[in-house]
């Protein structure tokens, strides 16, 4: 869930935070950290978009989310769903773990740098919240250590601060001055519109999303790039090839906006075992992934139609450049 008419554009900028239904804190070590910095790789490896900052703090956790072409409930959605799974086995939580997210707009060109350093905010002893903890996690290290959490990009705000070691420390300078509470309310305010009704929210995630002209288009480019049929690719073949290019059609098709569910429902296949596939190609194959995207960038537009330039497709592929070099480096 999520609030009312929020925009999706690439590029857009949000404040997403995820409440836990629960008191417990939902990062309580470098274990449940190292899970949630995989889980958000992952959702960034389907969804494209980018995380600027993350914070948790107990029972919540927040990002500096920027959208790419799949909505910001889609990708809140995939960071909570697959987060509570691990919690749930590690806990032995029963039930929901998550209440609706909260997702605030934030006007990227103005507000981004304040949002990442009052996220990577230190503990004050003012902070009775905090002060009821003995640990917080944030994604701070990646600023004072670019690259070392490659899940959290960090180019943007540090290019705002300058080069090299003298950016770094000038992040480190305007950290400690803290940012101006009118700006934090601004990061933090509330619109009063709520979605209540699970139904709309699923119908309003429905319309946002690529029909299945767009997806089967982009499902014959696919198969032409890797040299399969199109019948095959709508077949029960088990084939490596075939295999190969319904992986590929489900990961570009989500990073296009499409539902995972509608792309299995097209290749008569179940979601988890798309998912499977397409994480056993991730860890084993990633160029597949940018060298299909590469090939048929410009050839699909969001009506499915060839010889218009697709932005979603165009603008995803130094993306999957970047997460194919850096999925080669961790083999």
């Amino acid at each position: 869930m999520g609030r009312k008419q929020l925009p999706h554009f690439a590029g857009a900028l949000f404040h997403l935070i995820l409440p836990g239904r629960r008191p417990n804190g939902l990062v309580q070590d470098d274990e449940d950290w190292t899970s949630l910095g995989t889980v958000a790789s992952r959702m960034l490896w389907w969804c494209g978009g980018l995380i600027h900052a993350c914070r948790c703090d107990g029972n919540r956790i927040h990002f500096a989310l920027e959208v790419s072409h799949v909505p910001v409930g889609a990708m809140s959605q995939r960071i909570s769903g697959a987060y509570a799974q691990h919690l749930c086995g590690r806990r032995g939580w029963k039930g929901g773990v998550f209440a609706p997210y909260v997702a605030i707009p934030v006007d990227a060109a103005l507000y981004l740098a304040d949002l990442v350093v009052w996220l990577h905010r230190p503990w004050k002893r003012d902070d009775q919240t905090l002060a009821r903890r003995s640990r917080y996690w944030t994604g701070d290290d990646a600023y004072l250590t670019p690259g070392s959490l490659t899940w959290i990009t960090t180019a943007r705000v540090l290019g705002e601060f300058g080069r090299g070691a003298a950016g770094i420390q000038a992040y480190r300078t305007r950290k400690a001055l803290g940012v101006d509470p009118e700006i934090v309310a601004l990061l933090n305010r509330r619109r009063p519109e709520r979605r209540t009704s699970r139904t709309k929210v699923l119908g309003d995630l429905r319309a946002a999303q690529p029909t299945d002209e767009m997806i089967r288009e982009i499902a014959k480019l696919v198969a032409e790039h890797r040299n399969v049929s199109c019948e095959e690719m709508y077949s029960n073949s088990r084939h490596r090839d075939v295999s190969k290019a319904k992986s590929i059609t489900a990961v570009l098709a989500v990073r296009n906006g499409a539902s995972l569910a509608t792309v299995a429902r097209l290749f008569r296949r179940r979601s988890s075992t798309l998912i499977e596939e397409a994480e056993h190609y991730r860890e084993t194959d990633p160029q597949i992934f940018v060298e299909a995207e590469r090939a048929i960038a410009g050839r699909v537009d969001s009506h499915g139609e060839r010889g218009s330039q697709s932005p979603s497709v165009d603008s995803l592929s130094s993306k999957s450049e970047e997460t194919g070099r850096a999925a080669g480096r961790r083999q």
